[in-house]
């Protein structure tokens, strides 16, 4: 794939999958606080079965015993920075949780940082901490120049 589509949205229902896949979506994002564990085994199973990959989004040590009870093996993991009750973002929920996913998940995993990320220096900072790659939204959409603020990010990458 080229550019990779990534569906985010809720997605607890099967049906939900089916309209990313109809809409062209390469990913879903899934969200393990928001599901049981029975549903988050049939939507990465579902995913799967149509050839889309699943981000499996994780908040807390809590989301990864559950990742790792249901017994699936998920290539990428995002761990959100952004807390779902306050909104507040921090870098050092990456920075706690990165270590313990690829101890619990191997070294092939594809751990991605989500949200809060807004400068190079933040890039630089999580990838100290092994990030393969970053889910940036509100930095690129607040900025008077998107073009800029991506390529500042992509430039911190590669350091």
């Amino acid at each position: 794939v080229q550019t990779p589509v990534l569906a985010k949205d809720f997605f607890l229902y099967r049906k939900q999958i089916f309209g990313a896949l109809t809409a062209g979506a390469d990913a879903i994002l899934l969200i393990v606080a928001i599901n049981t564990l029975n549903s988050l085994v049939e939507l990465i199973q579902l995913s799967k079965d149509y050839g889309i990959e699943t981000l499996v989004e994780v908040h807390d040590e809590k989301d990864l015993e559950m990742i790792v009870e249901s017994g699936v093996s998920p290539q990428l993991i995002g761990i959100n920075n952004r807390d779902l009750r306050t909104f507040q973002t921090d870098l050092r929920v990456t920075e706690k949780l990165a270590p313990l996913v690829r101890e619990l998940f191997g070294s092939e995993i594809v751990v991605v940082s989500e949200s809060g990320i807004s400068s190079g220096k933040d890039v630089i900072r999580l990838k100290k901490h092994g990030i393969d790659a970053l889910l940036v939204g509100s930095a690129i959409m607040e900025t008077n120049s998107p073009k800029k603020k991506v390529q500042e990010l992509q430039e911190a990458g590669k350091r």
